[in-house]
């Protein structure tokens, strides 16, 4: 009778344990075959379009300044347009402030990723 008792005292833990270990290592399993579709989906291979506009923030002020002014200028609005006027604010927010408000002014709806750059930026042009 003792036997039994003890026999069915530790069966209860051994299958809580396994149904633990079922439970935590299973779902692991899932997340790692959906990571790797994931990872596959969206691969190293796809490339980043070409900007003009990302490859003239590196270049100097002084270069860069004319070419920014004709993509600004566009009538189309772009994500281009909108980068271009970014980054001429921020080049002339400490010589010519009023250039910068006027190139912020709306950039905020267009170019939501940075609104809150742009926000910070035009207060600055305020001050």
């Amino acid at each position: 009778m003792i036997k039994r008792k003890i026999s069915k005292i530790w069966i209860l833990p051994a299958i809580a344990s396994g149904a633990l270990l079922v439970g935590i290592f299973f779902p692991m399993a899932l997340f790692r075959e959906w990571k790797q579709s994931v990872e596959q989906s969206y691969s190293a291979d796809q490339q980043i379009p070409e900007s003009k506009v990302l490859q003239l923030a590196l270049a100097p002020i002084s270069e860069r300044q004319t070419e920014l002014e004709a993509i600004a200028q566009d009538r189309n609005a772009s994500l281009e347009r909108s980068r271009a006027r970014y980054l001429l604010a921020s080049d002339s927010l400490q010589e010519k402030p009023e250039t910068a408000i006027k190139l912020l002014e709306g950039l905020d709806q267009d170019y939501p990723l940075l609104a809150g750059n742009i926000l910070a930026k035009r207060a600055a042009a305020y001050e």
